[in-house]
């Protein structure tokens, strides 16, 4: 394996997040939010002081953004993050040089904690990790208790792992054919302007719904939204357009199957 020539400090983006600082902007922030809801209101020196003891664990999100001469870059970010009061809309752009250089924004909010990330920085699945380690630790210290001790050797390697490079596998180009996907359309929302939709469903309907239909939430949730679409523009004459919907897959699952089966074979080493 080739030694990183700027040490453990510098690493480069993953194949899917070197786009993202080329175009985000105030405009288009490419910023995604999970959050979670306590039963009890935040106390925010224990968030903070729980968003400090588990950003360590976290070597992907301890990060700040540089630009060298032909793209961008991470480095390690020596900083201490910080936890804010929620004061302004979700999803607002993260300037780089802003908010200790980092690429995420920690907030609460009554009962709410709030994970904002830029996307090149993790996915949904990342975030949704650092969030409940996060959200643990805070309980923990709300209890009086300790934050939970890393084992030896969890320095967050993996969490800076390019798996597109250790799991790429070249195959013989095939040929596809593909045909002009209706594109919407409507009124956009003026500069600086801000649209939030609030949406509610029960998961164990969903579930239900999803399985009845022999399906996966996702591919379930993406159907509706196919459908949706093609009522809105039957009416407009677009009736048998094609639609296309570019989806994200969590190929995590996939892989530790494959490296699950290997280790019952005993074919990994």
């Amino acid at each position: 394996m080739k030694k990183n020539p700027q040490g453990k400090r510098w690493h480069r983006l993953d194949n899917t997040g070197k786009i993202f600082p080329m175009i985000a902007n105030e405009n288009l922030s490419n910023v995604f939010r999970i959050s979670v809801t306590l039963k009890e209101e935040i106390d925010p020196g224990l968030l903070d002081r729980a968003l400090e003891e588990v950003l360590p664990r976290f070597g992907g999100f301890k990060v700040k953004l540089k630009r060298g001469f032909f793209w961008y870059y991470f480095e390690e970010n020596k900083h201490q993050p910080f936890v804010e009061q929620e004061s302004s809309w979700p999803c607002r752009y993260i300037d780089p040089k802003s908010s200790q250089l980092y690429l995420f924004r920690v907030s609460y909010y009554g009962t709410r904690i709030n994970l904002e990330v830029f996307h090149a920085v993790t996915d949904g699945m990342g975030a949704v990790n650092f969030l409940k380690e996060l959200t643990a630790g805070y309980l923990e210290l709300k209890r009086g208790g300790k934050s939970r001790v890393p084992e030896p050797g969890e320095d967050g390697a993996a969490q800076t792992e390019d798996s597109y490079l250790k799991n790429y596998r070249k195959m013989r180009t095939r040929r596809y054919s593909s045909r002009p996907a209706l594109r919407l359309t409507g009124r956009y929302i003026p500069f600086g302007g801000e649209s939030v939709v609030h949406g509610y469903a029960d998961t164990g309907e969903l579930k239900a719904a999803s399985r009845n239909m022999g399906v996966s939430i996702t591919k379930y949730l993406t159907a509706c939204l196919i459908w949706s679409i093609s009522r809105v523009y039957r009416g407009e004459g677009q009736e048998g357009r094609h639609i296309g919907v570019n989806l994200p897959i969590n190929l995590r699952a996939f892989f530790w199957i494959q490296h699950s089966l290997q280790l019952f074979r005993g074919d990994s080493h």
